[in-house]
């Protein structure tokens, strides 16, 4: 079955807790950003960026052609990183020079090289190269067997190819890295799995059973760890593809056992902002921290800076998706029917014939 034909299927349904789940995804984010855990907690390391590739998965659309979904794209997920990374950059710019630092980051560094003044960007830039390579794929190939070996090679292939030392621009290479989990949300949309269903009775003892294997993996693999954004990769890869996918579909089951609530589901729903904003707010916190004539102890300040995350995110998502939504992917830069405008602009190559 073709990819386009499971697409109609799916839009007669939306996941009731899928904003649940994306709210999740940004504040497990937020919270390793913030130091407080670290990414070799147990399973934390295996579900946190794998499962925001799922959650990125299950909201694959062709929108009918490639110029449709480009357009698509490019409006949520370019256009959000081309808006706020300058922004990012000039604040970082002005708290370096209030204390005496210098940033050795040129400001298109995102075109050579991982490093970025905003590092959280990184998957916006990666995830729209997922989506397009996903798109050809779906398009090319309609065995789901074929599909999947499709996926698995291409992302063996950039493990083995590109490392730190050797990548290409734009964070291709990590967009080929998560494919399988982008294809593991793209066939789950596609399941019984997340919508109600004979076996949801059984969803806490297989979420407890989910969770056993991922901590089998995690330890019988050493720790494993794979830093999609740098290529690096510790510990057993394989233990880590098996308890992340195992991690990841328990907390998709416990988000659907225990539906929305009311304060995560908003950070879901616009989880695209804090994503773009929590490292600044960060920055400027840190700053605002340093200039205070107190001395905290270092989790004091993480907690801090956290909780001052979430509530500058409360804020500042009204104020945006208000007063900038198309840059902040709530409504569109770039019109879609552009193709057909500009295909109306174009000479039809018929000219009229001069009268005799």
């Amino acid at each position: 079955m073709s990819g386009d034909a499971d697409l109609s299927a799916e839009n007669k349904q939306r996941i009731p807790f899928i904003d649940t789940a994306k709210g999740i995804c940004i504040l497990l984010v937020i919270i390793i950003h913030c130091e407080l855990t670290e990414v070799h907690t147990p399973v934390l390391g295996m579900v946190r960026m794998p499962f925001y590739f799922t959650i990125s998965g299950m909201f694959f659309k062709t929108y009918g052609g490639f110029f449709q979904f480009l357009i698509k794209k490019t409006n949520r997920l370019l256009v959000p990183f081309f808006f706020f990374y300058p922004i990012s950059y000039f604040l970082y710019a002005i708290i370096s020079k209030f204390f005496h630092q210098v940033i050795d980051i040129p400001v298109y560094s995102f075109l050579y090289s991982k490093i970025l003044i905003n590092y959280a960007l990184w998957f916006l830039a990666a995830l729209f190269w997922a989506n397009i390579m996903f798109f050809v794929l779906i398009k090319l190939i309609h065995n789901r067997l074929l599909l999947w070996i499709a996926v698995l090679s291409i992302s063996c292939m950039a493990f083995h190819y590109f490392d730190v030392n050797h990548q290409w621009p734009m964070f291709i290479d990590s967009a080929c890295s998560f494919l399988p989990y982008f294809m593991f949300g793209y066939m789950l949309r596609r399941s019984a799995i997340l919508y109600p269903n004979p076996i949801d009775k059984y969803n806490i003892p297989l979420i407890a059973i989910l969770l056993g294997i991922s901590l089998i993996c995690f330890y019988a693999g050493h720790t494993p760890y794979i830093n999609f954004c740098y290529m690096d990769v510790e510990g057993n890869p394989y233990c880590y593809a098996l308890g992340s996918l195992c991690a990841v579909t328990a907390l998709i089951l416990l988000c659907k056992t225990i539906g929305n609530i009311p304060v995560v589901r908003y950070l879901g729903r616009y989880s695209i902002i804090p994503l773009c904003t929590h490292l600044i707010v960060y920055r400027i916190t840190w700053a605002t921290l340093e200039i205070l004539p107190f001395e905290f102890q270092t989790m004091t300040v993480n907690i801090i800076i956290f909780c001052n995350i979430i509530l500058s995110s409360f804020i500042l998502i009204p104020l945006l998706k208000r007063y900038i939504p198309k840059f902040t992917a709530q409504e569109d830069l770039i019109p879609g029917d552009l193709p057909e405008a500009i295909r109306r602009r174009l000479p039809t190559g018929n000219p009229e014939q001069p009268a005799k």
